[in-house]
């Protein structure tokens, strides 16, 4: 059953939001009972999913959706011991409106969330259905008929009932919107989340941050799929092994050892974090994190120490640790690959239908961002798989002292380690030491072998290419992000009236000494006739 529970969270007057109804309804805990005066009662592990789903600032927007993991339960018994992932949309009504109001509502607007626990990240397949049963219940203007909630729990299992495709799972997220949006700096933070730091995501639009957040996460091949342990740096990462997964690739994303593990032991995933878990980033057990949120406090907050603050309200990446922003720099081949990625979104970009044509869809963008990975990946096991420059120059220094003869293969595997070590310069030295530091690249190499090398990549997708092509795409891309176009319009245009009136002067002159130049009937020019004036006078 992927659909665990779907429930009603409410404002309340003096306790602040409150679980007010629960389908199927929770295990009773040990030693006390499920509910009381105040709402459902929940366990320990479960004390902050109220504040989940009325975000801060709730009551400025009508309606929105946020995205949000939740550890397992210890004494919860059939329920997978792993993270549970909900979605929430919340509405608010004015109260006069209501056919039905209950002793509780003492303020003028009421404000209540229905949301939805799964097993499985599939917040934009539940997304629309959500938004109706919302929309639905609001309108009964009767918050005691929660039928249809019950309803709703029942109906979406049966339509989830199917194994689930990479499609389902995408859903919701848009790899268009996201480099049309942050651009160059889209690669910077995919390759931000190579390196286990704190990155926080802050914006005014909670859902926009989540959706961001898990668009870079499937950029990650089946990376998606295994969010088992998410929710808690406690739990400890293990891949989906139980899954059956229909991919036409699926032989070579295993033989890359995907997924990377970049969440493992000690590391912290909230989409949405209220400011209830706050200790959850200051915690000595959480060692790296990326979570977004729409209070400005976690950004003030000298404990939270982010590395990061990824602004998603005007695309900009603000680099608290000054070290991680020269080591995620990218290079001339990495700007080169994002530009080319960046102009295919440029110019099918159609904010009424994003996905009219594959150039540009997500699929497209996604095929890329595979095809920089694996060449990553394969470049590196090539260098590593090889014997070390260091080795090799000491078997020769040890052959010469000898009077061996060298033979030419033997030269050749040093000339072969240097060309291993170019194709490696275009990925960012200093960003791929810091990545081998991490604990996703040790489990990856301990659990990788020389078959990555079965089918020879030629290193970096845009290998070979120049600083000044970087400069000028830098250049660009920034005129582009600062709108440099539209505000030099009205320069453009005076530059351009001058620049018309003055090839019309220079075309003038020309005529006129073209005509100064052609002979008459005796062969002189005007220019002739000119100059015997002046020498007569």
């Amino acid at each position: 059953m992927t659909i665990i529970h779907v429930i009603c969270v409410a404002f309340h007057h003096r306790n602040g939001p409150i679980i007010e109804y629960v389908y199927p309804p929770f295990p009773t805990l040990e030693g006390e009972s499920t509910d009381n005066d105040v709402g459902v009662k929940l366990p320990k592990e479960w004390k902050e999913l109220p504040f989940f789903c009325l975000p801060d600032g709730a009551h400025k927007n009508n309606e929105d959706f946020v995205w949000f993991h939740l550890p397992p339960v210890a004494q919860w018994t059939g329920y997978d011991k792993t993270s549970f992932f909900g979605i929430s949309c919340y509405r608010q009504i004015a109260s006069d409106q209501l056919i039905n109001k209950t002793p509780d509502i003492t303020r003028s607007t009421v404000q209540k969330a229905v949301l939805v626990i799964t097993q499985k990240p599939i917040f934009g397949s539940i997304r629309e259905k959500l938004n109706v049963v919302t929309q639905t219940f609001f309108e009964q203007k009767d918050f005691s008929k929660m039928e249809i909630l019950s309803e709703f729990h029942t109906n979406l299992n049966e339509q989830l009932s199917k194994p689930l495709t990479d499609s389902v799972l995408f859903n919701g997220t848009s790899l268009k919107t996201l480099v049309h949006s942050f651009r160059l700096k889209t690669l910077t933070l995919y390759k931000l989340f190579f390196l286990e730091k704190r990155i926080i995501f802050f914006g005014s639009k909670v859902e926009t941050l989540c959706s961001f957040q898990y668009s870079l996460i499937s950029l990650f091949p089946d990376l998606i799929r295994n969010l088992q342990n998410v929710a808690s740096p406690a739990l400890q990462f293990e891949r989906n092994t139980k899954e059956i997964i229909n991919r036409d690739n699926r032989e070579k994303v295993e033989r890359y050892g995907m997924p990377l593990s970049i969440f493992g032991k000690g590391c912290f995933f909230q989409p949405y974090i209220p400011l209830q878990q706050i200790d959850m980033l200051t915690s000595k057990e959480t060692t790296s994190y990326i979570v977004g949120t729409s209070n400005a406090i976690f950004l003030h907050n000298k404990e939270c120490n982010p590395d990061v603050i990824v602004n998603v309200d005007d695309f900009t990446l603000e680099f608290r640790n000054k070290e991680l922003e020269h080591i995620v720099s990218l290079t001339p081949a990495d700007r080169k690959f994002i530009d080319e990625i960046i102009k295919i979104v440029d110019s099918s970009w159609d904010d009424g239908n994003n996905d009219i044509m594959f150039d540009g869809s997500d699929p497209s963008i996604r095929s890329k961002f595979e095809l920089y990975l694996f060449s990553l990946l394969y470049s590196i096991k090539l260098y590593t798989t090889s014997p070390s420059n260091s080795t090799i120059e000491n078997q020769i220094h040890q052959m010469e002292i000898n009077n061996q003869i060298i033979r030419p293969e033997q030269v050749n595997v040093i000339t072969q380690e240097f060309i291993q070590k170019e194709l490696l310069t275009d990925f960012n030295l200093e960003w791929l030491k810091a990545w081998m530091d991490t604990k996703n690249y040790n489990l990856w190499e301990v659990t990788t072998d020389s078959d990555v090398l079965d089918v020879p990549i030629d290193g970096h997708p845009c290998k070979g290419s120049s600083a000044f092509d970087g400069v000028e795409i830098s250049l660009r891309n920034t005129i582009k992000d600062l709108n440099i176009d539209k505000k030099m319009e009205p320069l453009k245009q005076g530059f351009n009236s001058v620049l018309t009136s003055a090839e019309s002067t220079f075309a003038k002159l020309v005529e006129t000494t073209k005509k100064r130049d052609v002979p008459s009937a005796d062969g002189t020019t005007a220019a002739d006739s000119n100059n015997k004036d002046n020498r007569v006078n």
